[in-house]
């Protein structure tokens, strides 16, 4: 494993649970559910020793992210999917009608994304690139795809306060 990522914790006035201190020490760790996961695949250290949420923070620690090594065998799905737009925050693609956004099978546009898609260069970029909401098995239409976990973060926030607008085409062409 290839290290990511060190932080150095400051003196704390009273001990703190790992799970609290975690969030947001690294870039790529932004939310207690992601920290969580990769403690899970045990990808942080705390001082050479793998990492657990009930682990207590004084001060001192050194606390390490290691890089989280894809598999060889990751599944991909080679379908060329229409690019709209992309940069190295996001992208947006044009879903086409019958495939699956995620799931259990091999042909969805989650395993197509790497086959499409340039790998972002972001100090918190994802793995894999990860859509930041679904589309039904028979609609086509825009998917925006995260890049990063700032903007995966973000995007999540915008669709959960309802910041986009979201259009059926017969409607926009019957007025």
């Amino acid at each position: 494993m290839r290290e990511r990522e060190v932080h150095k914790v400051p003196l704390q006035i009273e001990p703190i649970r790992f799970q609290d201190y975690g969030i947001n020490i690294f870039n790529s760790v932004l939310t207690k559910s992601a920290l969580k996961k990769t403690i899970k695949k045990r990808l942080i250290t705390i001082n050479g020793f793998p990492a657990a949420t009930a682990s207590f923070i004084s001060g001192g620690e050194a606390i390490v992210l290691y890089e989280f090594e894809e598999s060889l065998n990751k599944r991909r799905f080679e379908l060329t999917l229409e690019v709209v737009y992309e940069d190295d925050f996001l992208a947006v693609i044009n879903k086409p009608p019958g495939i699956l956004v995620s799931g259990n099978k091999l042909k969805t546009i989650i395993h197509a994304l790497p086959f499409n898609l340039k790998k972002s260069t972001q100090p918190d970029m994802l793995a894999s690139p990860k859509p930041a909401h679904r589309l039904d098995f028979p609609t086509s239409g825009l998917l925006l795809v995260a890049k990063s976990s700032k903007s995966l973060v973000a995007l999540g926030n915008m669709f959960e306060k309802k910041r986009f607008l979201k259009y059926i085409m017969p409607l926009l062409l019957a007025q």
